[in-house]
């Protein structure tokens, strides 16, 4: 259901913007910038941020060139019990003005995902999330709760997802989703724009600091619509169908705390990264 969009023919002028962060599961950003002849005081301009391209890792005779440093920071992956948490610092990827991106995926057994990311920036900046549905073969069902959720269904398989930051939806917009690269156009593998459906979280204000956190129940396709979220005591909450099972999860500055499976969690995320439990 969330999948990465693939790329066509290098040589496709739509290369470039396949590429970009803006077309993946990711984040972008935007600050104000002055431009060189800037004349008056407000003839500011947006300046978007996204990763940027890093060179290929290369063989030579004597073996494989050393890895490429990309920016990105690995600061926790470790798993306990139904517990899988994957935490990740992209802030070099996007230049000097975003000073931490960490993100931190909780998969908690196999119905419920949580997403958080914290952000900071030298200066204001507007995050836009950006979220790419499959929609190969127009076979995505996808439902707008406006303004913060979308329940998605392919096949069998459905999604639920929330989005916790107070900001604005956007789309669906008509992205592409390949099955193959080809080194010519129009080849088979290469899909037609709509292939992907690009949904989007756009900041009402820009700010240097914030913790979002997004909520994505994952079900069978009839099943999906009855996952629930509601806050309890600062915690977010993912209730089944039924109330057959809850996952909470607390933030605060330096920790997450886990609730589910008559287990808690917690996960420091301050200057160094663990998980206990």
């Amino acid at each position: 259901l969330l999948v990465d969009p693939g790329h066509s023919c290098y040589r496709n002028l739509t290369r470039g913007l396949e590429a970009s962060s803006q077309t993946h599961n990711t984040c972008t950003f935007q600050v104000e910038e002055a431009p060189d002849d800037l004349r008056q005081e407000d003839a500011l301009r947006m300046a978007m941020l996204d990763q940027k391209s890093t060179g290929r890792r290369t063989c030579q005779p004597d073996g494989p060139t050393p890895p490429l440093d990309r920016g990105a920071r690995r600061l926790l992956v470790a798993e306990d019990g139904p517990l899988r948490v994957i935490a990740s610092d992209a802030a070099g990827l996007y230049g000097p003005a975003i000073e931490q991106f960490a993100r931190t995926w909780l998969l908690c057994g196999s119905h419920v995902l949580f997403v958080v990311d914290r952000i900071a920036s030298s200066v204001p900046s507007w995050t836009t999330w950006h979220w790419l549905l499959n929609n190969r073969d127009q076979q995505l069902d996808l439902k707008l709760v406006r303004p913060d959720r979308l329940v998605a269904r392919r096949g069998e398989a459905g999604m639920k997802l929330f989005h916790l930051g107070q900001s604005n939806m956007q789309g669906p917009v008509y992205s592409m989703v390949h099955d193959a690269y080809h080194p010519l156009p129009a080849s088979l593998g290469e899909n037609a724009p709509g292939s992907g459906m690009l949904m989007r979280w756009r900041e009402h204000e820009a700010a240097t600091q914030r913790t979002v956190v997004h909520a994505i129940a994952m079900d069978h396709a009839g099943s999906v619509a009855g996952w629930h979220l509601h806050t309890d005591e600062d915690a977010i909450v993912l209730e089944a169908p039924g109330g057959k099972s809850t996952w909470s999860l607390k933030v605060s500055d330096d920790t997450l705390q886990l609730i589910g499976d008559d287990r808690t969690w917690q996960i420091a995320c301050g200057n160094t990264w663990s998980l206990e439990g």
